[in-house]
């Protein structure tokens, strides 16, 4: 499902930001191939993940090298069951395919790892398969308005 529009829209709500939009040659379905690809730490990806947590979704940004954890989110949240939403609940709720999910997503509530905060950039989706996008992280959290809190933990790999 490719929505022409999304890139459009993401330059509008980006007007004046620092940042970038590329055009991939492969899809960057995991931020190992984004950190490759690009020549970056790990670190310095940011999938996007949707959750389910009691029925609401929100958006979680993360760094690549870490991995979220759900007995912060829960605790954070209120709440007893979070778990990832389904490949059909984050096409309804981000419009875009897994492994594609904007960095932004101004429909949804956005929760961003502090990590990300320590970032000068980072790269994630674009709500478009084969498109990647370069924030400044700072900018990222404004634009989401995103509350920027302890999220996750070490990816033991």
């Amino acid at each position: 499902m490719h929505n022409p529009n999304k890139i459009e829209q993401l330059e509008t709500i980006c007007a004046g930001l620092d940042y970038e939009i590329y055009q991939d040659e492969l899809l960057m379905a995991n931020a190992k191939i984004g950190a490759s690809h690009y020549g970056i730490e790990l670190s310095q990806c940011a999938p996007t993940f949707i959750l389910n947590a009691d029925g609401n979704y929100i958006a979680f940004i993360i760094q690549g090298n870490r991995k979220l954890d759900f007995k912060k989110i829960k605790r954070y949240l209120g709440t007893k069951k979070v778990e990832m939403a389904t490949r059909d609940e984050i096409l309804k709720v981000a419009g875009s395919p897994i492994g594609s999910v904007s960095l932004i997503n101004l429909n949804l509530k956005t929760l961003i790892d502090s990590g990300v905060r320590g970032l000068e950039y980072c790269y994630g989706g674009c709500g478009v398969e084969k498109y990647t996008m370069k924030i400044k992280a700072a900018d990222l959290i404004k634009i989401t308005g995103a509350v920027v809190d302890d999220f996750s933990k070490v990816r033991l790999e």
